[in-house]
């Protein structure tokens, strides 16, 4: 059984500082089912925002506008540094 469906409208690929590889970012538009609607984002790494510091994992997933969403997803990336960046494996 299909518990939601997802759409996707936009894909990103980010070059982060102090980083030999690139981060991908999409939005996708919650598509159904019926009483579900909004957007949602995810991105393919974490990261630790200091040396000592813990993954930093987003709080807000999900949106109710593209342009809110992608606000969400650019400032979550730019957060991104060569500290720590550990693969999300739900990406």
């Amino acid at each position: 059984m299909i518990t939601q469906t997802e759409k996707v409208l936009e894909e990103f690929v980010f070059w982060p500082t102090n980083t030999n590889h690139t981060i991908k970012g999409r939005i996708c538009e919650i598509i159904g089912p019926e009483d579900r609607h909004g957007y949602t984002w995810t991105i393919s790494h974490h990261y630790r925002p200091t040396k000592s510091a813990g993954i930093y994992y987003p709080s807000v997933i999900t949106a109710g506008s593209f342009d809110e969403a992608k606000n969400h997803l650019f400032a979550y990336a730019n957060g991104c540094s060569g500290i720590d960046l550990t693969l999300n494996a739900y990406y």
